[in-house]
């Protein structure tokens, strides 16, 4: 594991409802126990639409009294899931995406979590409106969630096309698998390329041979894990050619990366990414191809972009929910 990723320490989770409890709430809570990791738990929420803002009339008060009744909400869903380390509430008035990414800055977070789906399943063309604006700015990886994870990992597929950051691509998606799998058995991990052709055209002057070979050399660049990761090529259209190998295979765990920022402000507009997110049969982490801040925020305290970051509160200890000051 690379000495910037020494494990999941921090893990940050979005819930997008309130009023029934979020299944991926759970999920989260059990994967910060096992891997014995500090879990903050985050909603981001707009004031109703019938309320009046009038020249700041009733509006910091009000903002501060919801805020209060979110972080309660929060603290009752969380404590019906017994957590056995610290858990921190954050409840925050803004844009979701924005804001749970400057969360996930501030408190030098490992991992962001959030659901695909309200129903948990799979359904095509649908992605939570929250998960999908998380996605779009967070800094760090995002565990997409359509099931409760399964401990320990069996099969992982990781995903690369060779582009100019697919190497950080793959050593982030990497350290997360490395840190899931923590004293536990090595999963079997496979590493795909796919080929787009064009038009049904096949392989050409052995297109694919080509490809392999670059593959092998792309991995065998890499550094050592605990875990072996095989080359796989198949031919066709991206997003069918990795959705098909996740589902034949059975994967746990689908990784892949964004391209840039304007990649990602086209996650979700028919993009590969955008297709994998709706039709993938499995949980999908997310790795961004740029470093938000460029460093642990939590390694770089005196920086200016670190300004107003979190602490424990005083007395905190494990098995106690914490609520954080008011982000409103």
């Amino acid at each position: 594991m690379n000495e910037e990723q020494p494990g999941i320490r921090t893990i940050l989770v979005a819930v997008a409802m309130m009023r029934t409890a979020d299944p991926v709430l759970g999920a989260a809570v059990e994967l910060a126990r096992d891997l014995g990791a500090t879990l903050h738990v985050a909603h981001v929420f707009q004031l109703p639409g019938h309320t009046i803002d009038v020249q700041g009339y009733l509006g910091p008060d009000l903002r501060q009294l919801y805020a209060e009744r979110v972080r309660n909400e929060l603290e009752e869903q969380v404590a019906e899931h017994d957590p056995a380390g610290s858990v921190f509430l954050h409840a925050m008035h803004g844009s979701p995406g924005e804001t749970m990414a400057c969360l996930a800055r501030t408190l030098g977070a490992d991992l962001v979590v959030v659901g695909a789906t309200r129903q948990w399943r799979p359904l095509r063309g649908l992605l939570g409106t929250t998960a999908e604006r998380v996605i779009r700015a967070a800094p760090v990886p995002v565990l997409v969630l359509r099931a409760p994870v399964r401990r320990p990992l069996e099969r992982v597929l990781m995903t690369t096309d060779l582009a100019g950051t697919s190497g950080f691509v793959h050593e982030r998606g990497a350290d997360i698998v490395e840190a899931l799998h923590a004293n536990v058995d090595r999963p079997e991990v496979r590493c795909l390329l796919a080929i787009w052709y064009g038009n049904g055209q096949r392989d050409r002057a052995g297109t694919s041979q080509l490809a392999a070979e670059d593959l092998d050399r792309f991995l065998d660049g890499r550094p050592a894990r605990r875990f072996p990761v095989l080359a796989r090529v198949r031919g066709g259209n991206p997003s069918e050619v990795i959705t098909c190998e996740a589902r034949e295979w059975d994967a746990d765990l689908l990784v892949m990366g964004t391209q840039s920022r304007r990649g990602v402000e086209r996650l979700l507009r028919g993009s590969v990414a955008g297709d994998l997110l709706r039709d993938a049969p499995c949980n999908v982490l997310v790795v961004p191809a740029r470093q938000a801040a460029l460093d642990r925020t939590r390694e770089n305290r005196g920086s200016p972009e670190v300004e107003g970051k979190i602490e424990p509160p005083a007395g905190s200890r494990p098995g106690r929910i914490q609520a954080d000051r008011p982000w409103v």
